[in-house]
């Protein structure tokens, strides 16, 4: 005896939407490669994934231009003396990041654009820098 199923478009949209993911999910793509490939672009969970690993991407090249710039192996080398004026231009200039000023409770000064915000803390505790050692670096999507 056969059983019928009946399902409506949503449903069936659903269960296809779970499946490639679910398939999409056992290979190695990134979140990023798997809403190009699928064209999904309405999933809440996948956008903040793409806009999470986009942040890192954003880190670690602007990680890569400060060590390049200075010859560091590391932006947090114990020797490495960071110019405020060449991160503010590098950030404008290439990552289209307006400084928008010290945040004196967290007491890091914060970039930002449309989509990110990089905040910046130094190991000496003012809110106007010339040269200052890297404490620590953070982009976060907005």
């Amino acid at each position: 005896m056969k059983k019928i199923i009946r399902l409506t478009e949503n449903d069936l949209h659903r269960i296809v939407k779970e499946s490639v993911k679910k398939i999409i999910s056992e290979t190695n793509l990134s979140n990023r490669q798997i809403k190009n490939i699928t064209g999904i672009y309405d999933d809440d969970e996948l956008n903040a994934a793409c806009m999470s690993e986009e942040a890192e991407d954003i880190g670690s090249n602007i990680a890569k231009d400060i060590c390049n710039k200075y010859g560091f192996h590391s932006i947090y080398d114990k020797n490495a003396v960071l110019d405020f004026g060449f991160l503010k231009d590098l950030l404008e200039q290439k990552y289209g990041m307006k400084y928008l000023g010290f945040d004196e409770n967290d007491e890091s000064h914060l970039f930002g654009n449309d989509n990110f915000i990089v905040e910046i803390w130094s190991k000496e505790d003012y809110p106007r820098l010339a040269q200052f050692h890297l404490q620590n670096m953070h982009v976060n999507s907005r």
